[in-house]
């Protein structure tokens, strides 16, 4: 009978060290979501491919808002587009309340160290590696975030009689932000770029409440789960031993 309740308080004791293991790693990827949303601004896309007519600021806007996989515990989220001579790129921080002195980040490292930064004409990491963008992208700028003239009609048009200036995911050149000897139809199928940033406190939104996993915290929540059954298993075979 005492080695019964031995081994009943050891499976507990172990159930219990299981949960609270998945607890703690649950925390660590809880904080690495919301330290990405304390002082950065982030760079990511669905590489869902979209030819030029993105529905306007509004539409494209939306579209960064609803994708899955989005960043969590950001306030804002906005196209990273240029769109006419009234809504440049450059003048996002003006217009859309974008902190100009944050790092630029993707899941995949820094990408520049503010905005001036990243419109300089350089930036450290090729957004294939930065925010693992599989195409090239619908941008509407040049490299210092000013209006190219073909912005597929505002990024209201899907015609193929008209362009839209596209960034290159390969380079970190000027034409990371606009390919010099690419322009694309607006009947082609490109990537769309977006950022987000401004945790709720400092803009005064509302943040996401569920964030869809990214690759970094699925890998986090699998480590977890797999920890927690082994545990269990663990603690089953010492029971069937006592």
């Amino acid at each position: 009978m005492f080695q019964a309740i031995r081994s009943t308080m050891m499976f507990r004791f172990i159930t219990v060290v299981a949960i609270v293991s998945a607890l703690f790693i649950a925390a660590q990827i809880y904080q690495t979501q919301t330290s990405l949303a304390a002082g950065n601004i982030m760079m990511y896309t669905d590489n869902v491919a979209r030819n030029g007519n993105l529905g306007g600021r509004a539409g494209a806007d939306a579209i960064c808002k609803g994708m899955a996989g989005k960043p969590a515990g950001f306030a804002q989220y906005r196209a990273f587009i240029s769109v006419s001579d009234t809504d440049e790129i450059r003048d996002m921080p003006t217009l859309y309340g974008v902190p100009t002195t944050d790092p630029i980040v993707g899941t995949g490292g820094t990408i520049a160290n503010d905005w001036a930064d990243l419109l300089d004409g350089n930036i450290a990491l090729e957004l294939q590696i930065a925010i693992g963008a599989t195409q090239h992208y619908w941008t509407g700028s040049y490299a210092d975030g000013s209006l190219e003239a073909n912005t597929c009609s505002n990024w209201t048009s899907g015609s193929d009689s008209i362009d839209g200036a596209v960034g290159d995911r390969r380079e970190t050149s000027k034409s990371w932000l606009r390919e010099s000897d690419l322009k694309s139809s607006c009947d082609s199928s490109l990537a769309l770029v977006c950022i987000a940033y401004g945790t709720p406190a400092a803009v005064g939104g509302v943040a996401e409440t569920i964030a869809m996993p990214t690759a970094s915290t699925s890998g986090l929540g699998y480590l977890a789960g797999l920890a927690g059954v082994v545990m269990l298993v663990g603690a089953g075979w010492l029971v069937s031993k006592r």
